[in-house]
């Protein structure tokens, strides 16, 4: 939901994909902010492209209940994690859009997986 523009476009900002907005294709992550064009609705930067982010959701192919309207997460286990937002070693517009979901073991390690530390709501 914050990895997208409030109307609901695919992208945090305005318009089609822009590489230049989101660090794809570059030579390496790069500082959190860097892309202030890339920023959400609600201020959230660098949610497309620069690193993988995990999330706590276990992957489920079948995607998420559509009836659990209120923060889907998928299945209580799995063998694999949700990862999101895409990352500068990939070119595909796709990846960074915040609906895409790539997923991996949680042991994996790779210099463009990250992850975002956030506070919810209590």
């Amino acid at each position: 939901y914050a990895a997208r523009k409030e109307e609901g476009q695919e992208y945090p900002w305005e318009g089609e994909f822009d590489a230049i907005k989101c660090n794809s294709n570059s030579q390496g992550t790069t500082e959190v902010g860097s892309y202030s064009n890339g920023a959400s609705w609600c201020g959230a930067r660098d949610m497309s492209g620069n690193v993988w982010e995990w999330v706590g959701d276990w992957y489920n192919s079948g995607g998420y209940n559509p009836t659990d309207t209120n923060n889907p997460t998928g299945p209580d286990s799995g063998s694999n994690r949700v990862l999101r937002g895409g990352s500068w070693c990939n070119s595909d517009p796709g990846y960074f859009r915040g609906a895409y979901r790539k997923n991996t073991h949680p042991e994996t390690r790779y210099y463009y997986i990250g992850f975002r530390v956030a506070e919810g709501k209590k």
